[in-house]
């Protein structure tokens, strides 16, 4: 079984996003506030992006993770469900994706306000693989994001500004902004990038979308 019918199995049934399977995690992260019509996913590093035409709105979102036996868990794909029934099909790949240089992909309803939370997020996912690599368990995540990093961005390389017990720790983090209405969600993945899918309801209408990382 592909990782997105059992998450569909559990969104048509309601079932808790605490039950565990073997492969697994799932998690409700809450909700993503859409102003503009299009979210958008991208590297927080190079800033390269996709858009995902999404109705306005405030629209639940929905996290992947692996459940790899004595590694820290890292993300499969991440559900962004705009739609009103709950998805229950998984559509043809869309020709796109995200391409990830860091170890770290983004969701956010705008890139036009995210700079600082972007900041705070990336000094605080690199805390948190640093852990990781001290325990063995950063599954070749540190040089990767130490190298776009220092290619892109390297104030990501510097400590926290503020002190943030536990950020990364499940594999993913949330940062919003009052003033600007801005959330960015921000995830561990393997680097490697990401592919986007349509998720299509009953009635064969397009009601989420689902990108799906690569795996090691």
């Amino acid at each position: 079984m592909h990782f997105a019918e059992a998450l569909f199995d559990h969104l048509v049934d309601e079932l808790p996003m605490s039950e565990r399977h073997d492969s697994w995690r799932f998690h409700h992260l809450g909700e993503l506030a859409v102003s503009s019509g299009m979210a958008s996913i991208y590297d927080p590093t190079s800033g390269e992006a996709d858009d995902l035409d999404v109705p306005p709105g405030s629209h639940r979102v929905y996290v992947v993770m692996d459940a790899v036996p004595e590694a820290a868990p890292m993300a499969l794909g991440i559900l962004l469900w705009f739609g009103e029934a709950p998805p229950v099909v998984l559509g043809e790949f869309s020709g796109v994706g995200v391409l990830t240089h860091c170890g770290v992909v983004c969701l956010s309803s705008s890139q036009d306000n995210d700079d600082a939370l972007v900041s705070g997020l990336m000094r605080l996912a690199g805390q948190e693989i640093r852990r990781r690599a001290t325990h063995g368990q950063d599954r070749g995540l540190l040089p990767v994001f130490e190298d776009a990093c220092r290619q892109y961005r390297p104030d990501a390389l510097q400590p926290p500004e503020e002190s943030a017990p536990g950020a990364f720790r499940a594999g993913w983090h949330i940062l919003s902004d009052e003033g600007t209405k801005t959330t960015v969600i921000a995830l561990l993945d393997n680097g490697e990038g990401g592919s986007i899918y349509p998720c299509l309801d009953a009635q064969g209408r397009e009601v989420a979308h689902l990108v799906q990382f690569e795996t090691e």
